[in-house]
């Protein structure tokens, strides 16, 4: 019976300026150490490296508690994981990532790479205020709010639905809901328009319901919006009717285009 592989808990230190592999031309790594919370607190063994690409450190943040799953091996003989965020970390305002650090080289010493982080985590302190989700309407400005919805979600908060031969992962209503309801306190949700498609313009089967929807958020810059469509046959024979099914789609794409969960569409 093949060994499994249980997956490392750990949580992000430290993430360096990117730099360009000298193999892909335009392609840029950021080394990202890791911290094993099942080793010491502070020992080496404790530390994880990595040189993870542009869509891989999109998806997590400083502080952020993730697990590293075991992916194989790189080309180099190390092991190869997939990021998963389990804990995200509180949203860090007005952090210029830009200057925020410098790049670690690889071929540092232990004590190197000691003194780097105690440098790098000073730097981070220093250049962000962390505060805790809005209490009242209008309390974040547009940015803060995107910025907290824009975070990657624990897979148990996606569901999944099959769109010929693949599967995509989604936010159902309900959960998009309650994340608005926690960064974005006092949004409210109207729907601007119905309209459907006659037997003149497609074949009966064909029909479909098209809703126009508006989800408006208060920010400290006033009260901001972002409308979408959703769309369904009106001969739907799966879960709901085609009149809730086009206004779930609405919803989750207003919110998409906020921040939330606007990962699963590029990703898509």
């Amino acid at each position: 019976m093949a060994k499994v592989i249980s997956p490392i808990a750990a949580r992000v230190e430290v993430i360096g300026k990117p730099k360009e592999s000298s193999y892909q031309p335009g392609q840029f790594y950021y080394p990202t150490l890791f911290i094993d919370l099942s080793k010491p607190e502070g020992s080496e063994e404790a530390k994880i490296w990595k040189s993870l690409s542009s869509q891989e450190i999109s998806q997590i943040a400083k502080g952020d508690t993730v697990e590293l799953v075991l992916a194989g091996r790189n080309k180099n003989g190390t092991d190869k994981h997939n990021i998963v965020v389990i804990h995200p970390a509180a949203v860090a305002m007005d952090l210029d990532p830009d200057s925020a650090v410098s790049a670690v080289p690889q071929s540092e010493t232990a004590s190197e790479r000691q003194q780097d982080v105690q440098t790098l985590n000073q730097t981070y302190e220093q250049l962000a205020t962390v505060k805790p989700a809005p209490s009242a309407p209008s309390e974040w400005s547009l940015s803060q709010i995107q910025e907290a919805l824009k975070r990657p979600l624990p897979q148990t908060m996606l569901a999944t639905r099959k769109q010929g031969d693949t599967i995509l992962e989604y936010i159902p209503w309900h959960t998009v809901s309650r994340i608005l309801d926690k960064y974005a306190p006092g949004w409210t949700w109207q729907i601007t328009g119905i309209h459907t498609t006659s037997s003149s313009e497609a074949s009966a089967a064909e029909n479909r319901l098209f809703l126009t929807g508006r989800l408006t958020i208060p920010t400290s810059e006033g009260n901001l919006y972002r409308e979408a469509t959703g769309t369904e046959l009106l001969t739907c024979s799966g879960y709901g009717d085609p009149s809730s099914n086009a206004e779930s789609m609405a919803f989750r794409r207003c919110a998409a285009k906020f921040g939330l969960g606007l990962y699963l569409y590029e990703k898509d």
